[in-house]
């Protein structure tokens, strides 16, 4: 799994991009690196694009990353949108919605666009790809 954080203070936003084969490590150790990043607040919104990336987390490794973010002070005070294109990435990102405490704080989308009226931060079309 690879991935590419943008922390962008100015506009109160977080955007990743991830490429390759998700796994529960790797969702882990980017998420930690955001946590820990200076940079971040909880109140950011935020842009996960994971077009082109395939999922390996099972059923447990979900729910496991799932606990951690419901009982993080550091994430659900803001809206997050995941733009996906593989059916088990857009299916894993729905199972993940449904079980946040917040379900409203986050939704998946299949393009940029809607990432974008989603949110309402049009800057997003500057560091991700059109569709």
């Amino acid at each position: 799994m690879n991935y590419q954080i943008n922390i962008l203070k100015e506009h109160g936003i977080v955007i990743e991009r991830i490429h390759g084969e998700v796994t529960i490590e790797g969702v882990m150790q980017k998420t930690r690196q955001i946590m820990e990043n200076p940079d971040y607040a909880p109140h950011y919104c935020g842009v996960v694009d994971l077009r082109g990336a395939t999922s390996k987390m099972n059923k447990a490794d979900l729910n496991g990353f799932v606990e951690m973010i419901n009982g993080s002070t550091l994430f659900g005070q803001s809206l997050w949108v995941m733009i996906a294109d593989d059916p088990i990435v857009v299916a894993m990102g729905q199972i993940f919605q449904h079980r946040l405490n917040n379900v409203d704080s986050l939704r998946v989308v299949s393009s940029r666009q809607a990432a974008i009226d989603f949110i309402q931060k049009p800057v997003i079309a500057d560091y991700l790809p059109d569709d």
